[in-house]
């Protein structure tokens, strides 16, 4: 992928770095530990309030159709760098985890031990939302 843009856990799409964008890392295509981008930088999400309506909004947003199950403790691994949301607190119709009520971007109390993660379910519908960033070049297997 060209600089600035990120490898997907699936190997198939590049993923730009762009405000609201969320990525999974540490696991497969469907699941793994919840990254978001803010201002060209990708960081975590902690797990506290993270529940079952927060992982379907993540899931959704990555274009999942099945819903998505909410894992805490950073069951995928640890970030690092930043934690952008704590207390994420999604009713269910958002499209993007950004746009959930959260602490504030950046605001939190949480280590790394408590990043957020999901398992996503059902068909992928799409590789990219077009308010998930887009995706600007598509990646056949090759890294460079």
């Amino acid at each position: 992928c060209n600089t600035g843009y990120s490898l997907g856990a699936d190997a198939r799409s590049c993923l730009a770095c762009t405000t609201g964008s969320i990525r999974l890392a540490g696991g497969t295509a469907q699941n793994g530990r919840v990254e978001v981008c803010n201002n060209g930088t990708w960081g975590t999400v902690c797990d506290d309030a993270w529940d079952n309506t927060d992982a379907i909004v993540a899931c959704r947003q990555l274009g999942f159709t099945g819903g998505g199950i909410a894992l805490s403790q950073a069951y995928y691994g640890q970030g690092t760098g930043s934690i952008w949301l704590d207390d994420v607190g999604c009713v269910g119709t958002e499209s993007r985890l950004w746009d959930c009520v959260n602490a504030g971007i950046g605001v939190h109390n949480c280590l790394h031990s408590e990043d957020a993660s999901v398992q996503c379910s059902g068909a992928e519908i799409n590789e990219c939302l077009s308010n998930n960033g887009g995706c600007t070049q598509i990646c056949t297997n090759t890294v460079g």
